[in-house]
């Protein structure tokens, strides 16, 4: 299992060499995050050598923070290939998060750790084992839409108390719920046709037929649901032909958030890193933030994991637990965990609900218990009038958290509205998603490669405000350059600018935006080429473009046809711009009307 030797050993100890070599050059400073400071529960999860590991902690014990720099440590400290260390979630959120640590941690050598989800995991696989004979996964909304095929083609008929509702979209996706959870408890159409007979249940015989005849339609179009991508997998690695070779990958896998796996990610868990293996695994759970319940998702799945991962004398896995709260100030860690303490804690596992407080400083903190959402608006409601009216708290130093955005939300924002409390709730929009961004993304992407842009990039780019061009104008612009769909989409930038500098004479001139339009191609032409053609008047003019970086380049060639310069002028950013001879050459390119 261990990959130690051969060329893997030599890329780790290469890697170690260039780490070390870039501190020495650096003076010993790391450019990268140097890391939290570790307290020693989560020191023994970093130190974990082999076997199997269930780390236990409540909110704020930093269970993540230890399987980051368990990562970490791996590749960095004790020379593992970053390829053989596997890091697994259970949603895309937390995939993006962990992965985002690490390479804040790593650095470009984090790029070689597979950090993915579950379900990412098993696509990877899946379309691995079958490159020839690709396979797609539907969505959800694909998914109904599938199993309504099926009901409507099927000749069978329901039990009289279900036919009225056969055919609704409730009971469509009551169906998928039955096929979801079957297959998440590694049921087959016989298994569940079995229990229907077995407890006098004709529905659930007749949902297995459905069931046998979903999973037909499914292999004949070459696609598969996310539960049953997990299933075949599964039935991969049970084969050590296929199952070996795929295990063999891996000397370290760590789970995070165990509680939110549904029994058939346990079973695959299991299946990757057997009892016999002697691979290193270390999970973290919270049985108390299972959240994805709606789904399938387990907590029973923390509680049997030192059975499920017992070693090869029957002992159990071992268990440790966190028990510093880093998070909330220890007012709020009391009343948070002094709720959980009176819960009900899972057979076989250590209490772990009453962390010590690691934080000095403390405040004021009040717990409500509330029956809904509706009594829990109202509450939040009336704490903030009080602070304001009695206390004199401003409405600006106060704020309200909540977990995710939802009916909830909505509500709550709607009781304060009605309270007269006033509401600001940020953007939580990523940079990169910004309209504005995404655009000088582009531009700099179609500057560094210009024969690379496809079609649609030049439709966005002349779209956006850069472009300053609508829809309309495009479509002028387009038949003026007489490009059909064919020629758009094998000719691209190269093919735009041999059209551009073909125009000549007043019988084919464009309208005024349009002619706006082919002076703005001119301008980005490729840097240290020549690109000629006629300005308003029909003389020949040429503009010929240093070689500058990236950036400078982007800048230079958007200048003289966008407004962002003037304005970045204005306010002292940038130096005004200067009437060049190019830019004096575009205006008169530009004719006063159409």
């Amino acid at each position: 299992m261990n990959r130690m030797d051969g060329t893997a050993g030599a890329s780790s100890i290469a890697l170690a060499e260039q780490v070390a070599a870039e501190d020495r050059r650096l003076g010993g400073v790391r450019l990268l995050d140097a890391g939290p400071v570790l307290d020693v529960d989560q020191q023994v999860v970093v130190d974990h050598e082999r076997g199997p590991l269930l780390v236990l902690g409540a909110s704020g014990t930093g269970k993540t923070t230890a399987l980051v720099e368990s990562a970490v440590s791996l590749v960095r400290h004790r020379g593992v290939p970053p390829e053989c260390v596997l890091v697994l979630t259970f949603s895309r959120g937390a995939t993006r998060t962990l992965a985002e640590r690490i390479a804040g941690r790593l650095g470009e050598v984090a790029a070689a750790v597979p950090v993915l989800s579950v379900h990412g995991l098993c696509h990877a696989l899946w379309a691995e084992a079958h490159r020839t004979d690709p396979w797609r996964v539907l969505t959800a909304p694909e998914q109904e839409l599938r199993l309504r095929e099926v009901l409507e083609g099927s000749a069978e008929p329901w039990p009289e108390d279900l036919r009225e509702a056969v055919g609704t979209r409730v009971f469509t996706r009551e169906l998928r719920d039955l096929v979801a959870r079957a297959r998440q408890l590694g049921l087959d159409p016989a298994d569940v046709a079995d229990f229907g007979e077995q407890d006098g249940r004709p529905a659930w015989v007749r949902a297995a037929h459905l069931f046998e005849e979903y999973l037909d339609v499914l292999d004949a179009e070459r696609v598969l649901d996310y539960d049953e991508l997990v299933h075949r997998v599964r039935i991969m690695l049970a084969d050590p032909r296929s199952g070996d070779p795929l295990r063999s990958r891996w000397d370290h896998v760590l789970v995070d958030d165990l509680q939110d796996a549904v029994p058939a990610h346990a079973a695959l868990l299991r299946d990757l890193v057997p009892p016999s293996s002697s691979a290193g695994l270390v999970v973290t759970a919270d049985p108390d933030r299972a959240v994805y319940s709606f789904r399938g998702a387990d907590g029973g799945v923390v509680a049997r994991f030192g059975t499920d991962h017992a070693g090869p004398g029957g002992e159990p896995a071992a268990v440790h637990v966190l028990g510093t709260d880093h998070r909330g100030a220890p007012v709020v860690s009391r009343s948070v965990h002094g709720l959980t303490a009176a819960m009900a804690r899972p057979f076989g596992l250590p209490d772990w609900r009453a962390p010590r407080p690691g934080r000095v400083r403390d405040g004021a903190a009040r717990l409500v218990l509330c029956a809904d959402a509706r009594e829990e608006a109202t509450a939040v409601a009336a704490t903030l009038l009080a602070a304001h009216a009695e206390r004199g708290i401003a409405w600006h130093r106060m704020a309200v958290v909540v977990r995710s955005r939802g009916p909830e939300e909505a509500l709550l924002r709607r009781r304060l509205g009605r309270a007269g409390v006033p509401i600001a709730v940020p953007d939580d929009t990523p940079l990169v998603d910004e309209p504005a961004v995404r655009v000088l993304l582009e531009v700099l992407e179609t500057a560094l490669g210009p024969d690379e842009v496809g079609a649609e990039e030049l439709d966005r780019l002349a779209l956006s405000p850069l472009g300053g061009v609508d829809p309309m104008e495009l479509r002028r612009h387009r038949k003026f350059l007489g490009a059909s769909d064919r020629d758009r989409a094998e000719g691209g930038l190269a093919r735009v600018r041999r059209r551009l500098d073909a125009v000549q004479g007043p019988s084919r001139r464009p309208g005024r935006r349009s002619r706006r339009v082919a002076a703005r191609r001119r301008c980005c032409g490729r840097p240290g080429r020549p690109q000629t053609g006629r300005s308003a008047s029909g003389r020949p003019r040429s503009v010929v473009a240093a070689r500058p970086s990236g950036p400078i380049a982007t800048w230079t060639r958007w200048w003289p046809c966008s407004t962002w310069p003037v304005v970045a002028a204005r306010v002292g950013a940038v130096p005004p711009p200067q009437t060049s001879s190019r830019r004096s050459a575009i205006r008169r390119s530009r004719p006063m009307h159409g």
